[in-house]
């Protein structure tokens, strides 16, 4: 996804006024700057699939049916309680994603939200947030760890983050990219009113200007 954001920059014109004494004249002066440009910046930001995919595609995918993850040749299989948990075959199940600063500020990513649809049984979909477990990392280490319902979007509507990232050190610059990794697994307490579903997640990422 995109962002951008606009400065609005403001013009002040100042008059300078001098008292004299007991005369109660006025002395007045002003100076002009003509033909100023002001451009206003973006923060625009681009996220896609890494770990080797050779096309563009979602980070996770069962690779199952219609479930090709855009030509990916990293499926993860189908999902069972206790999936990506330590001492299962499949841990841990981990997958990058890049994002690059395609603007002209300094950013800093400051959250992430999630949408989650495909389950059309209510209950089914408030188990799959509740059990399915998310953390996500860069180089120097964790950056946010909790449940999917956690991360959810208010509304299922992702106007800002809905969790916030830890502070980041590195601050990217036009054209840097900042990698994530994102873990998952799949609760053992997980119940039987999801089997057979097939649930969609998105994740949004919030980058904002930095000086």
């Amino acid at each position: 996804m995109k962002k951008k954001m606009l400065v609005a920059v403001a013009t002040v014109i100042l008059v300078a006024v001098l008292a004299a004494g007991g005369t109660y004249a006025y002395f007045t002066s002003s100076v002009t700057n003509s033909n100023n440009t002001f451009k206003a910046g973006t923060v625009a930001v681009d996220a896609v699939r890494d770990n080797g995919e050779p096309l563009p595609g979602p980070m996770f995918y069962t690779g199952v049916g219609s479930d090709t993850g855009s030509g990916g040749v990293f499926p993860t299989g189908l999902w069972y309680p206790g999936m990506g948990l330590p001492g299962d075959s499949n841990y841990p199940v981990l997958r990058t994603v890049n994002i690059t600063n395609e603007g002209t500020f300094n950013c800093k990513l400051n959250g992430f939200s999630a949408t989650l649809s495909g389950i059309s049984d209510p209950g089914a979909s408030a188990d799959f947030a509740k059990y399915l477990n998310v953390t996500v990392a860069n180089i120097n280490g964790p950056l946010w760890s909790g449940t999917l319902a956690n991360m959810l979007a208010s509304g299922g509507v992702p106007s800002s983050p809905r969790v916030t990232a830890a502070p980041q050190p590195k601050i990217y610059a036009p054209g840097g990219v900042l990698d994530l990794a994102f873990t998952v697994s799949l609760s053992k307490d997980a119940r039987n009113d999801l089997q057979g579903v097939t649930p969609i997640v998105n994740f949004y990422f919030y980058v904002g200007q930095t000086s």
